[in-house]
């Protein structure tokens, strides 16, 4: 028995010897951990204590390093890559530092976030993660705009929203939903005027609705029409001006004038009525024959 098993050990070890020597070789290479010295270790510190209370890009960081910091570029690129931040994240919480409750276009957002150095990928990712409606931001910087106070037009309205960088799309909405009442936001506009100018007639009114507001002739019509103004008064303080600057001295002239700039020919004689009515002669002027 003993004989045996002498004879069986060798061939054991010599079998396994052999089968190993068929086994793939494998190398395993070992890469030592970087030695992070200790000024790098204290910006990584720095950076992380900084972020609790800032929100920035990492571009923006990375600058911000390289000017304060006396470590090298590569060494400040090494304490951005290994500080932790979720820079996704920290395009979404500026994004909503920026928005807050006010209503902006996705274009408008894009920019200031592109202006704060983030990426495609991270202005993207803030973006989407906000889901906004941008229809329904389009309408509520409408709505927002007309309940300020300010006489505007559908034109205006248009020009406001494509400043503010909303899409066609958007500003179609937007019109389509805001429930504006032109031809209100004409007779606004229209008393508006009386209010800055003493003087007045409907052809200047008409001019200041259809050039500057931009209304169409049918709002600027209605406004007119519908401004409360008391043209009577208005034709007799046309008329003391043009007898005190344009030498008039009959009543025929006077009215041919006042119909010129738009005045009716009952507005015209009531002018003229009410100034031969009140006059001093020898103090405010001379009688209108």
């Amino acid at each position: 028995m003993q004989i045996k098993k002498f004879i069986v050990i060798p061939l054991l070890v010599v079998m396994l010897a052999s089968s190993c020597s068929l086994l793939p070789t494998v190398t395993v290479t070992v890469t030592p951990t970087p030695t992070v010295s200790p000024d790098i270790e204290k910006e990584i510190y720095k950076v992380n204590y900084y972020l609790q209370t800032n929100r920035c890009s990492k571009q923006q960081l990375l600058d911000k390093l390289v000017l304060e910091s006396d470590l090298s570029v590569e060494d400040c690129r090494y304490v951005i890559d290994n500080c932790g931040v979720d820079w996704n994240e920290q395009a979404y919480q500026i994004m909503c530092d920026v928005k807050g409750h006010n209503p902006y276009s996705k274009q408008y957002l894009t920019d200031r976030l592109l202006r704060s150095k983030f990426t495609y990928d991270e202005i993207d990712y803030a973006l989407n993660k906000g889901g906004f409606n941008w229809n329904g931001e389009a309408l509520l910087k409408a709505r927002s705009i007309l309940n300020n106070g300010r006489e505007i037009s559908e034109i205006e309205l248009r020009n406001s929203l494509e400043q503010a960088l909303f899409t066609e799309e958007n500003i179609k909405y937007a019109l389509e939903k805001c429930g504006a009442d032109w031809n209100e936001q004409a007779r606004k506009a229209a008393l508006q005027y009386t209010l800055s100018y003493p003087q007045y007639t409907r052809e200047l009114m008409k001019e200041y609705l259809l050039e500057k507001h931009h209304f169409t002739n049918e709002q600027t019509d209605y406004g007119i029409a519908n401004c409360d103004v008391d043209w009577n008064e208005q034709a007799y303080n046309i008329a003391l001006a043009m007898i005190r600057s344009d030498n008039i001295t009959s009543k025929e002239e006077l009215i041919n004038a006042l119909i010129k700039l738009q005045f009716t020919q009952a507005e015209a004689e009531y002018a003229v009525n009410e100034y031969n009515t009140g006059i001093n002669p020898g103090v405010t002027g001379i009688y209108i024959r």
